[in-house]
């Protein structure tokens, strides 16, 4: 066989052997979501919103089905479940935004300690009022308990944002008209969006402007996709084997504006007051008005709740800020001001849900506890997001209090 011959060959072989390849990586994409969501290329996933979630009409946005961590329906369980005892509601924090492994999730961990089964329909940014709108499913789960969880830092501006930023969702309907105009301007010259994105969403967007060849591969070949992955992973392992805190004190030095460094004699960690305020501070208008948008919510769903002869409770997610006061010996005046704020919006939210009759779990001590007993329930970096031993410590406070409600 001649040299050209040879080469001939083993051309055609490797095209076969990559067509074929791509032929089966696209045909188990097809029948598997998480193959699916394997090959998924990030800076499609930013240019689609597909990657963890999809558009939907009336919560604006909709955990995909396609994403690893999710099940047949979307929501973050080992498997959708036809009956559930309890359905747990929340945002990232009760989702388990910063939690890899689905089963240490608080939520599922509540289920083996009373002895139930639930269901998590839970979402990062959604709040009371993408509850209300899911109200319906929930009830297809015929739940005898319904747990939300209202996490302090930003669920009062989510309500706003999703009645009053999107002009095409039902939510609209909800809005106060002399307020609109206001609320218009406010967006547009005082953007709370805009803002957190300065402050803590600091890593560019992965690049859509890729080059022809490039684009093509990304948007073609599953073979592309793997690769990438796999480049992605090993990225990944090297910053895993790094230092945590080392990672942290660096991002704090370099976004030091807005970022707090505590290291105290046990613990260790990084605030972002100034964050965190943006979505509860009672000075802003839209922050009232979501207060007000977040119990026309809570509201409906006690009362429906009521109707349906279900148990309807209240889980209090704090920040991470306000479980740590009080070892935050020298506090700058942006994590005091949180603070306090906190504290008034957890007093309000306590008698407006006396006043209507629904019962309430605060989990502050329990996660304070833990600091007490050496352990930390969020991680060292500047996310606030529980840990872990957070989710555990949750799902403990959260199976006391049930079980005293016996």
């Amino acid at each position: 066989m001649t040299f050209r011959k040879r080469a001939l060959f083993w051309i055609v072989t490797g095209v076969l052997v990559i067509a074929v390849s791509e032929l089966v990586l696209h045909a188990l994409a097809r029948v598997s979501p998480r193959v699916d969501s394997l090959l998924e290329q990030p800076h499609l996933a930013w240019r689609n919103q597909t990657s963890a979630w999809l558009y939907d009409n009336e919560l604006y946005r909709r955990p995909n089905p396609a994403h690893a961590w999710h099940d047949e329906n979307g929501w973050r369980n080992p498997a959708a479940l036809a009956r559930a005892d309890i359905v747990t509601l929340g945002d990232s924090h009760t989702y388990g935004a910063t939690v890899e492994r689905t089963a240490d999730t608080w939520p599922q961990l509540l289920a083996p300690l009373v002895d139930r089964s639930v269901y998590n329909m839970a979402y990062g940014g959604y709040g009371p009022l993408h509850s209300m709108i899911l109200w319906d499913e929930v009830m297809a789960l015929e739940p005898k308990v319904v747990i939300e969880a209202i996490y302090a830092g930003n669920d009062f501006y989510d309500a706003f944002k999703l009645a009053y930023l999107y002009d095409e969702l039902p939510s609209a309907a909800l809005r106060d008209p002399a307020l609109v105009a206001r609320f218009k301007d406010l967006e547009e010259n005082d953007s709370v969006r805009k803002q957190a994105g300065e402050m803590f969403f600091t890593q560019p967007p992965p690049r859509t402007d890729l080059p022809l060849p490039h684009r093509i591969l990304s948007e073609h070949s599953a073979i592309y996709g793997l690769l990438r992955r796999a480049r992605s992973e090993a990225k990944r392992m090297v910053a895993d084997a790094q230092d945590p805190w080392e990672t942290a004190l660096a991002l704090a030095a370099r976004e030091a504006k807005y970022s707090e460094v505590y290291e105290g004699t046990q613990f260790r960690t990084v605030f972002t007051s100034r964050y965190r305020l943006l979505g509860m501070d009672l000075g802003d208008a839209r922050n009232i008005e979501g207060r007000r948008i977040t119990m026309h919510a809570i509201r409906t769903m006690a009362g429906r709740a009521r109707e349906a002869g279900i148990a309807f409770h209240i889980v209090m997610i704090p920040t991470k800020e306000t479980v740590f006061d009080g070892l935050y010996e020298d506090p700058v005046p942006a994590y005091r001001k949180l603070v306090e704020t906190e504290k008034l919006l957890w007093a309000g939210l306590r008698a407006d849900l006396d006043t209507m009759g629904v019962p309430f779990c605060e989990v502050l001590p329990a996660l304070r506890n833990s600091l007490a007993n050496g352990l930390q329930p969020y991680g060292v970096s500047r996310d606030g997001h529980p840990n872990e031993e957070g989710h555990a410590v949750i799902a403990r406070a959260v199976a006391d209090y049930l079980s005293a409600k016996e």
